[in-house]
């Protein structure tokens, strides 16, 4: 809809529509950052686990022994599937934030600068280093739990 459609008031509305919407944006970054905390930690305390039970029990009788390298086999299986949930999470995210982005851009096009669009191009279109933070952190954690 275009201001004359839109009548009194249009680049007002616009701006406050503008503001409310980039709110939404850093809101799903945060999201984001406390997930990613949430996986790092947990995956964490699995590792930990790992440590834990192969120091206590990793040398003893040869069905202790068994029982051990089951509860490892368990414990892998189970940081894999949440690194994949992670993972996948991940993607959610970036594709929401993309869309977010994509109608802020959009929303910059109708206001005096372009900011956000400004910033995009600095940064090379999201191909910077905190982008591929979240995919490194869960490939390391995954090839551990091999």
């Amino acid at each position: 809809m275009d201001a004359k459609q839109y009548g009194e008031g249009y680049q007002q509305h616009l701006v406050e529509q503008y503001k409310l919407y980039v709110q939404m944006a850093d809101n799903i970054s945060l999201r984001r950052s406390q997930s990613n905390q949430f996986y790092i930690s947990v995956l964490s305390a699995l590792l930990a686990v790992v440590a834990l039970v192969g120091k206590l029990y990793g040398s003893g009788e040869d069905a202790q022994i068994q029982l051990v390298n089951v509860a490892f086999l368990c414990i892998t299986i189970l940081g894999l599937i949440i690194c994949i949930v992670w993972a996948v999470n991940l993607l959610s995210y970036r594709q929401l934030n993309s869309g977010k982005f994509k109608v802020i851009h959009e929303m910059e096009s109708m206001l005096p600068y372009a900011c956000y669009d400004r910033e995009w191009a600095i940064l090379g279109q999201g191909h910077s280093l905190s982008n591929r933070t979240g995919t490194f952190i869960i490939k390391i954690y995954s090839t551990n739990k091999c």
